[in-house]
């Protein structure tokens, strides 16, 4: 069965970023990657997602081992099942910085921030005095049971300059990890 919807894409993808919903994040993927796992009546979850490949593709050429060990099993980002680092993480959004439309969108519209009421998101009670404002577009990530908590995004830092950053805290209380993920966003804010 075909579905016909009358939303763009960016109306799915935008709170599901800025709210950190990992179940929307999920059928997102699931849906932009289903034909590769069609068979017949069944679905085979086993296969390829077509967003590794996309990823394997992109980095061949510059780095072949930037893939190694890398498995998406979700959408989730931070989840048990997908294995990625802090680096690779970097070099996926130094890639969607390069290109000026991915930038704009994620900076303008698609990560939280705690410049706006409205893009706080998973941010709400994080970074919110006013001097770190309009500095900071993450996508944050948690993992209660396993004790995870990631913070990935851009600094627009006091000297001027734009910063990737990924930092994956594991093993660790999450309240911890983010009082770390703060301070050290906020020492990238100041660095000179």
């Amino acid at each position: 069965y075909v579905a016909t919807v009358s939303h763009r894409l960016t109306d799915v993808i935008t709170p599901m970023m800025i709210h950190s919903s990992n179940i929307k994040a999920d059928a997102l993927m699931y849906h932009l990657d289903y034909k590769r796992g069609l068979q017949r009546e069944r679905m085979d979850w086993d296969v390829r997602h077509d967003i590794e490949l996309f990823w394997q593709e992109t980095f061949a050429a510059d780095d072949p081992g930037t893939m190694r060990g890398f498995v998406f099993n979700d959408g989730s980002g931070l989840s048990p099942d997908n294995r990625l680092t802090a680096a690779f993480l970097v070099e996926m959004l130094k890639y969607a910085y390069a290109d000026t439309a991915i930038r704009r969108y994620f900076i303008d519209e698609a990560l939280a921030t705690p410049d706006s009421g409205l893009r706080r998101g998973s941010l709400l009670s994080r970074m919110s005095r006013p001097e770190y404002r309009g500095k900071i577009f993450c996508k944050t990530g948690t993992m209660t049971t396993k004790g995870g908590s990631s913070l990935a995004g851009y600094i627009h830092s006091d000297d001027g300059h734009w910063y990737a950053f990924a930092i994956i805290n594991v093993d660790s209380p999450v309240a911890e990890a983010r009082i770390f993920q703060d301070k050290l966003c906020k020492m990238m804010i100041k660095a000179k």
